[in-house]
């Protein structure tokens, strides 16, 4: 039946002729052999056509759409067939009207010799036609029309007489020869499948052969499907077979009756068995492992070998072979799934592959479902290796080994991934193996024994350092809750992680204790002594307060723990607290002087910093004088110790100048206007963005908190190609690499994510980035580098890199006004307008006319002064005070293109001049032809003149034009002019890409030359221009700022948008690149044939921009932002860092706090930031911690100057040293305090009496301190105390001196009438020898009172109390 169910032959073989039979023909009506045997014409049959015909219609489609999903090319081929057939059944209707009965159609004659059979494909439940070639044992599958074209073609083996076609699987039967018997076999379909004229067996074609008797002779050969085995069919593996070893299909039974009539079974055995190594395969029975044992990942493993097995199960029937002797049926054995599993888990990949071609089995899924069952045996190598032929991607085998618990073997095959070179892995593939694979290493390193953990350590320490790609926080929290803290600091002093490492102690710590004091005195406890002390240094980190101003409710907390775990500390440990909460630390002054506009939780932040620091100090102090040192009293710090910070100030000032958007390599900064917040994009990797540590190699805008947290001022910014760097009012912070030490902040940490202060520099009013070194100019011209120094860079006459900033010596006698750095020299431009370079000089950045490098400042001569420099990497720029622009220095690029053009220009030029030369050659001898012809008649006839030529001669005579004049190859040696023609307007300023240059006017017009194959010119095309263009697209903006990288450029406009255009390949215009995980199979690859390096080129034109776009993601950017920079501000740099100033009152940190110094640092920090302290409560840690020193100190900040001095004593009499004078000493600061009131001086000295009556110390010496060291304001208040008593009657305070009468005791008393008269003597002359504010009739008056003892007390009170408050005013 044809596929559209329309037409039923019946095919008919003879010996050696076949027939066609139409027997039904429903389309038409007719059917072969009726009762009538008449064919209904046209217009009677219609009732019935339109009976069946929707019926039959949508059989047919059903069919065609059924034969579409199967194969499309011979359903195409059908529908074409089927559309001729119907043709011709329209005019043959006709002659069967006129013909009762068809006959039988001949195919011999259209198939030759070719056996023509009927096929079924059990499977897809569609008909077609085979044809066997016997000469050639070829065969051929046709559709139903048999089309000469067959739809497949198959290599058969010999003597093929018979033939089923099922699916994958060819079963044929072979006629008997003289050298071999009748077979049976089953093929290959897929292995036999060749073409037409290739007559070549596969003999791996033949999956099983079985032999019959000599005599015997086929008789039928048949797919009977009604046949169903009793025996049930196992789904186990092959080893689970109880035979020892057994083909794919059953092995041929004969089945016959002897003379009684019983049945009798004879198995036939099988020319080609299964290898003995297949069926020897013994794997784990999962059904006898008990389920306590079984996990998840055996029980999913059997189900899905369960779920295929079935799936294959019931693909292919039994086969029936008669014989003229016996009855054989064939049926299969084995399931292919368990051949495929068994093969494969045996490492016989070609036999596998073998059984999946022939059984159309999904091979990488059994593959890795083989890997599955190896892994269950805890084969890992095995099941590796299956999962690798199966095109599992790493992570999933890494997934599947760690969901089976194997974390070793797992180590172990991630070690291998990350040690091949040039894997081709994706980026988050990346991510996710390097985070397993430090899990797996915390796992491992916790059971690791004792002796063999410092070793894993070193292992883990040295992955993290090589791995880019693990998250970092992961890996800190991982590393505190495990409590591995060796490894936690040796990763932050490396990576910069203090930030992450604070707050994760900080949740660990909540989450362990819920924030209750004794469960942490729990913890502590319990721990061990070297886990205590490691946890301690973790703890104790130097960066790690400073760290946290990015979350100051994490960094307040972790003050508190520091506080409470104080007394569990020893000496060494208190003093590295007091390091990282110093006060004098200028990292921490942006926290600690938080103004009052600032984050509240800022200011508690602060406030517990100051806590810390002052607790800490006592707490020493406590166990230094416990331990016997000299922790008492201390005369030099009874004073106010603080400074003005007017003595700070420098001789020098200078204007530090705005420079708000940088460009590095492939990363950009910009420092909005309106709220000064800076946001970085680009290149994301080293940390160069400084937005916290991430995995992607790219990164939109994004801001950095820090400064916006702490309120600091950012003035200017500067990009390396790693590294960054920002000037702000408190200091100038870098973050990125610091491989070369670019950083400025010592050899450690390598690297750090989120910025940090540089140390040693102050007031610097310019800062610039090379590639891996960095420059600065602070406000007395003073030039310091840092960083790589490799070509001299540095400028220290060597060749080392320097990891903190030092002073070039060279530059020492000029004031420098403004530094460049490119990408291995440097240039300084002076207040006179020399320029100097130093480093780099191989392509002419020196400008001396030689290509060397120098290690020391050397100055370019050029032909006047200059205003203005600019370098980014391998060309400077200098701006003349006449406006003219001189250049010099090349890229190395574009000198290697320019050799190659040149070199080309000379070949050409050579050919040019040859072919001339040939020309010339040939006119000549043109010419010389045409004057031997037109001699004359007696020239001709004369037999002796011979004409001869001279062809060298000829030659010689040739006039050559001279070569054109080479261009000069070493212009770009020495400063040259740039043709600034084009430029309208006068030049503000210059920024120098790679290999092209940015030109700003004052009116705001922007120009760019150089080379342009990423569009970084902006000019709308990719043309490389050497003269100055205008950015046509720009000119409707008012540009303020531009910036070069090293092939893109950015620029600012007066709205306050940023505009980028150029390469895009790291995303440094703001958007992520095209193809930017750089595992896509359409980007080209190279590999080097030395180093075999994979270089995978990016998509230029997808990844570029040749036009000014505006960058997307900044906040208020368009015409509508509130950011308008029209010019560039300026302001001197006393006033810039006029706020973050107060470390400059402190002494300088040592390594070790002394006694004296902790004292100085305590006192210090009382009076600085008492604002910021809770006085009361430190001061009843003062009394705790046995310190009324510093109680005292408290009180007199406070202006409780009585409070005070009754702590001074008790500090001068517990030190038990000189007391007499100390206690003198301390009352004459106090006495003459400036706030301090005379009633409050008058009780200073009562209570200086009343001391010293109570020590019993003699009042004659008293009497001989006070007249030999007394100043005038003392014996006022001498005066006023002895001889001007405040009795009951009158107002006053209450004291000791106060009587309440006439006759009480006076403390006048107290000392010998000699003092007393001494005293007096001294008053009355300071009184004559002071100009009191009253006429003089009134003091003559008031001194004859005095002396005729009129109301003696009185009067001497007034003239007291009158110079005491002049004292005070």
């Amino acid at each position: 039946m044809d596929p559209a169910m329309d037409c039923v032959h019946l095919l008919i073989s003879g010996k050696d002729t076949q027939w066609r039979l139409l027997v039904e023909q429903r389309s038409t009506g007719y059917v072969w052999g009726s009762g009538d045997c008449e064919v209904v014409g046209r217009e009677s049959r219609g009732m019935a056509m339109e009976q069946e015909d929707q019926g039959v219609m949508q059989r047919s489609r059903l069919q065609g759409l059924k034969q579409m999903s199967v194969d499309k090319i011979a359903n195409i081929r059908q529908r074409l067939a089927e559309g001729r057939r119907m043709l011709r059944t329209r005019s043959e209707s006709d002659e069967l009207g006129n013909s009762l009965m068809t006959k039988p159609e001949c195919l011999t004659n259209q198939v030759g010799n070719t056996r023509i059979a009927v096929q079924k494909d059990t499977g897809r439940d569609r008909q077609f036609l085979s044809g066997i070639f016997c000469e050639s044992s070829m065969l051929t599958l046709h559709n139903t029309e048999l089309e000469v074209i067959p739809q497949s073609v198959y290599k058969l083996p010999p003597n093929v007489d018979r033939v089923i076609v099922n699916g994958k699987l060819i079963f044929l039967s072979t006629s008997q020869t003289t050298n071999a018997n009748p077979q049976v076999s089953v093929c290959s379909s897929v292995l036999a499948e060749t073409k037409v004229n290739d007559q070549n067996f596969k003999k791996d074609s033949v999956l099983q052969s079985f032999d019959l008797q000599s005599n015997e002779e086929i008789l039928l050969f048949s797919c009977v499907h009604y046949f169903q085995s009793e025996e049930t069919e196992s789904s186990d593996p092959p080893s689970q077979k109880t035979e020892a070893s057994k083909g794919p299909f059953r092995r041929l039974v004969c089945v016959t009756k002897d003379q009684n009539g019983d049945i009798q079974k004879t198995v036939v055995e099988p020319t080609t068995s299964i290898p003995s190594e297949v069926a020897e395969i013994k794997t784990k029975d999962m059904t006898e492992v008990n389920s306590s044992q079984t996990t998840e990942f055996e029980r999913k493993t059997k189900s899905q070998v369960d779920l295929i097995k079935h799936k294959y199960s019931d693909s292919y029937g039994a086969y029936i072979v008669v014989t003229n002797l016996n009855i054989y049926l064939l049926k299969m054995t084995l399931n292919p799934v368990d051949m495929f599993l068994g093969y494969a888990m045996q490492g016989q990949m070609k036999e596998s592959e073998t059984i999946s071609k022939s059984f159309g089995l999904e091979k990488n899924y059994l593959l890795e479902l083989a890997g599955d069952m190896r892994l269950f045996e805890s084969d890992f190598s095995s099941a590796v290796t299956l999962y690798r032929q199966a095109g599992a991607k790493h992570l999933k085998t890494a997934l599947k080994l760690a969901s089976n618990g194997n974390v070793p073997e797992l180590l172990s095959f991630l070690q291998a991934i990350f040690n091949t070179q040039n894997l081709e892995v994706s980026q988050t593939e990346k991510i996710h193996l390097s985070n397993l694979a430090m899990m797996c290493y915390f796992q491992q390193n916790l059971v690791k024994t004792f002796l063999s953990r410092d070793h894993f350590e070193e292992k883990i320490l040295s992955f993290m350092r090589q791995n880019k790609w693990y998250d970092q926080t992961l890996a800190v929290n991982q590393a505190v809750e495990t409590g591995q803290w060796k490894i936690l600091n040796a990763l932050t002093q490396h990576s910069g992680l203090d930030f992450e490492v604070g707050e994760s102690l900080v949740a660990y710590m909540d989450k362990m204790t819920s924030q209750s004091a004794s469960k942490l005195d729990e913890i502590v406890r319990n721990m061990a002594s070297e886990e205590k002390q490691n946890m301690f240094s973790t703890f104790l980190l130097p960066n790690l307060i400073v760290s946290l101003a990015t979350n100051p409710g994490a960094g307040k907390s972790l003050t508190k723990i520091l506080c409470h775990l104080l007394p569990s500390m020893n000496s060494g440990q208190l003093n590295s607290v007091l390091h990282m909460s110093c006060p004098a630390r200028r990292d921490l002054q942006p926290i600690l002087c938080t103004p009052p506009t600032g984050l509240i939780e800022m200011k508690q932040f602060a406030k517990s910093i100051l806590e810390l620091f002052t607790l800490t100090c006592l707490v020493l102090l406590k166990r230094k004088a416990e331990a016997g040192s000299e922790t008492g009293f201390n005369k030099s710090i009874v004073e106010l110790l603080m400074k003005s910070s007017r003595e700070f100030e420098t001789k020098h000032d200078a204007v530090v100048a705005e420079n708000i958007l940088s460009c590095g390599f492939n990363h950009t900064l910009f420092r909005s206007s309106g709220d000064g917040e800076v946001t970085t994009w680009g290149a994301a990797s080293e940390g160069r963005l400084g937005q916290g540590r991430g995995n992607n190699m790219t990164s939109p805008p994004g801001h950095l908190q820090l400064f916006n947290n702490v309120s600091v001022r950012v003035i200017q910014v500067a990009c390396g190609k790693l590294h960054s760097l920002a000037l702000t009012d408190a200091g100038l912070y870098s973050w990125g690499s610091n491989q070369f030490g670019q950083l400025g902040v010592g050899k450690f940490p390598r690297q750090t994510n989120r910025p940090c202060l540089v140390p040693c520099l102050d007031n610097v009013v310019q800062v610039a980035c090379g590639q891996f070194h960095s420059l600065s100019v602070d406000s007395a011209g003073v030039v310091s580098s840092w960083g790589w120094g490799v070509h001299g860079q540095s400028g220290h006459g060597g060749v080392e890199d320097v990891h903190t900033p030092r002073v070039v010596d060279g530059l020492k006698r000029y004031k420098v006004v403004q530094v460049g750095a490119g990408y291995a020299h440097s240039l300084a431009l002076t207040h006179r307008g020399e320029v100097f370079v130093w480093g780099s000089g191989l392509f002419g950045q020196m400008g001396n006319g030689e290509n060397k490098k120098c290690s020391w400042p050397v100055k370019v001569e050029l032909p006047g002064p200059a205003k203005m420099i600019s370098t980014g990497y391998f060309h400077n720029i200098a701006l003349m005070q006449s406006e003219a622009v001189m250049v010099w220095g090349s890229n190395p690029q574009i000198l290697r293109l320019e050799a190659q053009q040149r070199k080309k220009e000379k070949i050409l030029q050579k050919q040019l001049q040859e072919k001339k030369k040939l020309e010339q050659l040939e006119n000549e001898k043109n010419s010389w032809k045409n004057e031997f012809e037109n001699e004359t008649m007696k020239e001709i006839t004369n037999e002796d003149s011979v004409l001869s030529i001279d062809p060298e001669k000829a030659v010689d005579s040739l006039v050559i034009p001279p070569p054109e004049e080479e261009t000069n190859t070493e212009m770009h040696l020495s400063p040259t002019l740039l043709d600034i023609s084009q430029i309208d307007g006068q030049i503000n300023s210059v920024s120098c890409g790679s290999q092209h240059t940015a030109i700003l006017t004052t009116n705001g017009s922007l120009y760019t030359f150089g080379r342009n194959l990423e569009g970084q010119l902006g000019l709308g095309s990719r043309t490389s221009i050497d003269v100055p263009t205008e950015v046509t697209a720009l000119r409707q903006e008012c540009v303020c700022q531009v910036a070069t990288g090293a092939d893109f450029t950015t620029a600012i406009t007066d709205s306050g948008t940023v505009f980028g255009w150029g390469s895009n390949a790291a995303g440094q215009l703001g958007k992520a690149p095209v193809e930017a995980d750089g595992g896509t199979d359409s980007s080209k690859v190279l590999v080097m044939k030395t180093t075999k390096r994979i270089i995978r080129l990016q998509h230029g034109l997808k990844n570029s921009c040749d036009i000014p776009k505006p960058v997307q993601g900044l906040s208020k950017a368009g015409i509508y932002s509130e950011e308008c920079p029209d010019s560039v501000r300026n302001e001197r740099a006393s006033e810039f860092y006029s706020t973050y100033r107060k470390h400059k009152l402190f002494p300088p940190l040592e390594p070790v706090f002394h006694t004296k110094l902790l004292q100085t640092f305590l006192h210090l920090t009382v009076e600085i930031f008492g604002d910021n302290i809770d006085m009361q409560k430190l001061l009843r840690k003062c009394l705790v911690h046995e310190n009324p020193q510093a109680a005292a100190k408290i009180s007199l900040v406070e202006r409780k100057v009585m409070q005070a001095y009754d702590l001074t004593l008790q500090a001068i009499i517990k030190h038990n040293k000189n007391v007499p004078e100390n206690i003198f000493q301390s009352f004459q600061y106090y006495a003459t305090f400036k706030f301090t009131s005379k009633e409050e001086k008058s009780q200073l000295f009562e209570r200086l009496v009343a001391c010293w009556q109570d020590q019993r110390y003699s009042f004659v010496k008293l009497e001989n301190l006070i007249l030999n060291l007394a100043e005038e304001n003392i014996l006022h208040i001498l005066i006023f105390t002895l001889f001007c008593p405040i009795t009951e009657l009158e107002d006053g305070p209450d004291g000791p001196g106060k009587r309440n009468s006439l006759t009480d005791p006076r403390l006048v008393d107290l000392f010998s009438p000699e003092f007393c008269l001494k005293i007096g003597d001294k008053f009355i002359q300071s009184v004559k020898s002071t100009e009191v504010e009253k006429s003089s009739e009134d003091q003559l008056e008031s001194v004859k009172n005095i002396e005729n003892g009129v109301n003696f007390e009185i009067q001497l009170r007034n003239i007291v109390t009158e110079m005491m408050e002049k004292e005070l005013t």
